[in-house]
């Protein structure tokens, strides 16, 4: 990756998906660390672009507003699920028809997907989480995670971890163009 496109998807990863504005956390060969968000977050952000180093954010920010929120369509518990595309594009449909656009990640395994939600201003957790199992039903597809997992942060700790998108053969597509892959 070009020092250019590895900018620009870093920066891309800065402006689109946020949360807790304190923290970040690292990925360690036993899974996640908080790691206090230093100033220049940019940096963490340009090794994750690179693959060099994996890092996640916390999607509540204190007042329990989320400015990206997922659901995650994949293969849990080591149960394979060979519906996740015609689930995905359900949902994205269902998603779209409430009048948002949702960005589709195809998981590192490439056998699942993340749909995210992003708002700009933020928008409660409790709102994301009523859009979601909206969408759920109306697709008629049952998923195992919506983060975030919670409506209101409690203050007993940082709240729900999401990996950033773009990590390793992670990669965002276009459900209902074919799931041609994005730039």
């Amino acid at each position: 990756m070009t020092t250019s496109t590895t900018d620009k998807l870093a920066k891309m990863l800065h402006e689109t998906f946020r949360g807790n504005p304190d923290v970040l956390a690292r990925g360690t060969a036993k899974g996640f660390e908080p790691v206090e968000k230093p100033r220049h977050d940019w940096k963490m952000l340009r090794m994750h672009a690179k693959g060099s180093q994996c890092f996640g954010f916390y999607v509540l920010a204190d007042d329990s507003s989320c400015y990206s929120s997922c659901i995650d369509i994949d293969n849990h518990g080591g149960k394979e699920n060979p519906e996740w595309r015609e689930q995905t594009e359900l949902l994205m449909e269902e998603v779209e028809d409430l009048g948002i656009t949702p960005l589709c990640e195809v998981s590192q395994s490439g056998a699942g997907a993340h749909l995210w939600i992003r708002s700009k201003g933020g928008l409660k957790a409790s709102t994301a989480r009523k859009l979601w199992e909206k969408a759920r039903r109306e697709a008629g597809v049952e998923v195992r995670e919506v983060y975030p997992r919670q409506d209101h942060r409690t203050g007993k700790g940082l709240g729900n971890l999401v990996r950033y998108p773009m990590w390793a053969k992670s990669h965002f597509a276009d459900p209902l163009d074919n799931w041609k892959k994005l730039d």
